[in-house]
């Protein structure tokens, strides 16, 4: 069976390249990848099961972080494995948000080695020294977001381990695969969010209406439920068909062009890669065009009974391309939801009596109305609540049954304990219509209830900065003056905003549609502060420009119409400027604090090709005011050629990102005096060289220089930039670093992964005393400085598939922090003594180091190791001290061939419980073998030259069919 469980908006899923899970596998990886992790995800993959782990299902040359978030926002399943510093990874606790947040993800949390109720307060107990750390590096906004999260997981059903026994552990890993084997079989629920009440009876009143229905549509005004409502049918009838499919927001995908409402041929087709992704799993589904996809859709779909719902399709929405009688065989049904039952009704192919059924959607009835709101109003606690009752009556009466006004309203009145406010509220309901318009009136009294600096955040959102990240918001508004932290959250607390997983504004339609309309009111009143699109090409196009009192513009030259120069130096209110490069800005004003120009890219797709070739484009920036407050300067994909001397006038700047602008090569000589800079984006631009001046920016925190191809070196005063934290370097030109280089105090995170013209390092690389995380997989690294020793916070190398690499310096044995090295694919041939003196070396992979024949005696010194991958390797015998290895779990020497023996020692890998032999040379195994009272796993598949096992072996009680043993 085969369901989708997650919300398709931007169906991340069918991204070219990403694959499908069955099972997430959140945790920290010094405290339990190498060991109870990596034997679960071994477990769950012989169950059958597609287990996500980033060290084994990343693979080499994929961009991590794109496959994590794919990964971590699809699989249906989301096992979390909290343990002792799990507090202390900010990718963790972004993962479980988001997990958490995600609806059709089942959370199941492990509690390995703490309590639950150390996880609901991270300050005491065994997580408290890792979240001191976290709560040391993030504003007090990011920690209470990700305190909450744990709050909320400390409290699901999953697994207590406290390690009482070794045999305790292998039990619980059985539990975990049984209880996850049976989840992945059967499609998981949806979320139906919060506070949900009165659904369950209409849906039981809806199925016994749906004998012989192929298509129910749930019809109504905004924010009445109809969404709510098709998940809950979703959940009560998903059992019932051999695949099932939810498709969220269709309405997301159709945009503004100077008309009307429309959709892309492209996200046509984005929809059917959706549907076919998750009806018909495993069969291929590649769709050139949606007329294809259509015939493809109808041939799959006729012969299996399947489930799927076509969530919020728009009034002119075309339901053509995804839904048809020749889909709907054998007892399949499509549940639509949308304001207008005609989007269903111009589906001329179906039996409009019979074969579809309409549901008009109607408010919820008292007592439920009173339950949701009160439980915005008061809180879980909202039964309990004395003294309020007949403010709660007549308020819920007065919302008309419409769950969103239900819902904003008792935000807006959480806390409050004034009747009078109370009375306000009631007042303004009373006087409201419950149509879609009439909503929006009584939407607006949580506005009103606003101070004037939150509602201006609100109208800002609605405008041009819905699906824009929160942080560059925050940036922006601060250089006004405003206070915006306290401002997001008090709109998110109202109920008014959103901010979604990846850090974005979102908002329901209606909220939007109510913002919009107050900007629609102040402008029929002469009040012209904030256009968005499609007004503000209208009125641009009417008057030839915009009025001085214009604060807020959001506009896309859409059919490239003519209009080219935008004069914007009157405009002295101007703060937030989104446009397209076809339009030239000519001035940057004093007030301008956020300035974005990628909207040419948005709309691409819609301009032929033809129209393109002749499109002008804005190449060079207007010389700024002097007093300008820009903060914000987003140019991703532009044409912009150069940036003038006058860019050092840019003094507030603090975030400028050029990435993709191929175009731009040189930097001026001035840049360096961007003293307030701290996130420079260059990636994948056409920059040659940075200037002279580059070091000045004293304040810089973030550097992408990623895929600059052309860029070759770094200047001289490179080593001034003080603050640098992270420095990703990765696929560009760059051939060697100056002396320098070595100055970056600060410096945390260094990527010059696949630089291959990149040699050396400089001997000044050991001076990085706070580096934490190096990547040089797949340079042109030879060798390593002396000084390299010296870096005593490095905790993660990789130089994967640097072939060239034959030799560790000898100071390497220095690095006593270093957890995780990744030498495989590289060119090493042996190790100095001292490379037993890595203390905290838990992870070393050396899989494919086919010149490597031998490890040091000194090897045994590894205590702490955890995990040793020597696959492929062209090892010939392992030390007498490997034997000493007391922490090894985890040992992979399959394909070494050269490989006869294992020393005596071997069995005093008392912790070892997985080991894989797969076609080595292994010709017998020692006496001491059946003293790995442990071991769980083993492969001695293809072992084609083992004749002879000890007495001892037999005595390996845990090691049995079950656990793969191969013989």
């Amino acid at each position: 069976m085969a369901s989708d469980v997650r919300p398709a908006k931007g169906l991340p899923v069918t991204e070219v390249g990403f694959e499908e899970y069955d099972v997430f596998l959140c945790h920290r990886g010094p405290d339990t990848k190498t060991a109870f992790v990596s034997f679960l995800y071994d477990r769950l993959e012989a169950a059958g099961l597609r287990p996500f782990l980033d060290c084994k299902s990343i693979g080499k040359g994929q961009h991590s972080q794109a496959w994590m978030d794919s990964a971590v926002k699809t699989t249906p399943i989301a096992l979390v494995i909290f343990s002792e510093n799990f507090a202390d990874s900010e990718w963790c606790l972004n993962e479980l948000k988001v997990m958490l947040d995600t609806p059709g993800v089942k959370v199941l949390p492990v509690f390995y080695k703490v309590q639950p109720d150390e996880v609901y307060c991270p300050e005491k107990g065994r997580l408290s020294a890792a979240f001191d750390k976290l709560k040391r590096r993030h504003d007090e906004s990011s920690i209470e977001r990700w305190r909450d999260a744990l709050k909320r997981a400390s409290g699901l059903n999953g697994w207590v381990y406290e390690a009482a026994g070794q045999s305790l552990e292998t039990d619980l890993v059985t539990a975990i695969v049984r209880e996850v084997s049976e989840l992945a079989s059967k499609p998981l629920p949806l979320d139906v969010g919060d506070h949900v009440f009165g659904t369950e009876k209409v849906v039981d009143g809806i199925i016994q209406k749906l004998k012989g229905v192929s298509i129910l549509v749930l019809w109504g005004m905004g924010g009445i439920g109809k969404s709510t409502l098709a998940r809950e049918l979703y959940n009560r009838m998903r059992e019932e068909f051999a695949a099932s499919c939810y498709v969220e927001d269709l309405k997301s995908y159709y945009v503004q062009d100077s008309k009307n409402k429309v959709i892309r041929d492209d996200d046509i087709v984005k929809v059917q890669k959706h549907i076919l992704k998750y009806l018909c799993p495993g069969e291929g589904h590649e769709v050139e065009n949606k007329h294809k996809g259509k015939v493809i859709l109808e041939e799959r779909l006729s012969k299996k009974r399947i489930l799927v719902v076509l969530d919020d399709v728009p009034d002119n929405g075309d339901l053509y391309y995804w839904i048809s009688s020749k889909m709907l065989t054998e007892g399949s049904m499509c549940i639509v939801t949308t304001r207008n039952r005609r989007v269903v009704e111009k589906l001329n192919n179906f039996d409009m009596k019979d074969a579809v059924h309409f549901h008009n959607v109607q408010g919820l009835g008292s007592e439920d109305s009173e339950h949701v709101f009160a439980s915005y109003a008061f809180g879980r606690h909202w039964n309990e609540k004395t003294g309020f009752e007949e403010f709660v009556a007549k308020i819920s009466e007065a919302c008309r049954g419409v769950p969103l006004v239900l819902k904003v309203c008792g935000a807006l009145l959480k806390g409050r304990e004034k009747t009078d406010f109370w009375s306000e509220v009631l007042m303004e309901l009373k006087s409201g219509t419950f149509d879609d318009d009439g909503i929006s009136d009584c939407l607006k009294i949580s506005f009103n209830a606003l101070d004037q600096e939150y509602q201006d955040m609100f109208l800002d959102i609605t405008c041009a900065l819905l699906g824009q990240p929160k942080d560059i918001a925050i940036l922006a508004w601060k250089s006004h003056g405003w206070y915006p932290i306290k401002g997001i959250q008090t709109l998110v607390d109202r109920a008014l905003v959103t901010v979604d997983d990846s850090g974005c504004f979102r908002m329901h339609d209606h909220l939007r549609d109510m913002g919009r309309q107050i900007l629609k009111e102040q402008r029929s009143k002469g009040v012209i502060n904030r256009l968005s699109m499609p007004e503000s090409l209208e009125y641009l196009r009417e008057y030839k420009g915009f009025p001085e009192s214009l604060e807020v513009v959001n506009i896309i030259n859409v059919d490239s119409s003519g209009l080219r120069a935008l004069d914007i130096s009157r405009m002295k209110n101007l703060r937030i400027l989104m446009c397209d490069d076809t339009i030239t800005v000519t001035s940057i004003p004093e007030s301008l604090c956020w300035w974005n120009l990628d909207g040419l890219v948005w709309f691409n797709q819609y301009i032929p090709l033809s129209e393109k070739s002749a499109t002008e484009v804005m190449t060079t920036l207007p010389t700024p005011h002097p007093n300008n407050k820009l903060a914000v300067l987003s140019l991703p994909l532009s044409h912009i050629t150069t940036l003038t001397e006058s860019v050092v006038r840019l003094s507030n700047l603090e975030v400028l990102i050029l990435e993709s602008c191929w175009k731009l090569q040189l930097l001026p000589e001035s840049f360096g005096g961007l003293s307030k800079l701290r996130d420079l984006n260059l990636a994948n631009s056409g920059i040659r060289s940075l200037s002279a001046s580059f070091g000045g920016l004293s304040s810089l925190d973030t550097l992408n220089l990623k895929g600059c191809r052309d860029l070759r070196l770094l200047p001289e005063s490179f080593g001034g930039l003080g603050k640098l934290r992270d420095l990703n370097l990765a696929w560009s030109g760059i051939t060697s670093f100056h002396a320098s280089f070595g100055e970056l105090s600060n410096l945390q995170k260094l990527d010059v992964g696949y630089c291959t013209k990149l040699h050396l390092l400089p001997e000044s690389f050991g001076g990085f005393s706070k580096l934490r995380d190096l990547n040089m997989a797949g340079s042109g690294i030879t060798s390593l400085p002396a000084s390299f020793g010296e870096l005593s916070n490095l905790e993660v190398v990789d130089v994967d598939r640097c072939g060239k690499l034959d030799l560790l310096p000898e100071s390497f044995g220095g690095l006593n922090k270093l957890r995780d090295l990744n030498l495989a694919w590289s060119g090493i041939t042996s190790f100095h003594a001292s490379f037993g003196e890595l203390s905290n070396l838990e992870v070393l992979d050396l899989g494919f180091c086919k010149e490597l024949h031998l490890l040091p005696e000194s090897f045994g010194g590894l205590s702490k190791l955890r995990d040793l991958n020597l696959a492929n390797s062209g090892i010939t015998g392992l030390p007498a001290s490997f034997g000493e290895l007391s922490n090894l779990d985890t040992l992979n020497l399959e394909g070494c061939w050269e490989l006869r023996l294992l020393p005596e020692s071997f069995g005093g890998l008392s912790k070892l419980r997985n080991l894989n032999l797969a076609r080595s040379g292994i010709r017998s195994l020692p006496a001491s073998f059946g003293e790995l009272s442990n071991l769980e796993v083993l492969n001695l598949k293809g072992c084609s030259k083992l004749l002879f096992v000890p007495e001892s072996f037999w005595g390996l009680i845990l090691l049995d069919s079950h656990t793969g043993r191969y013989v």
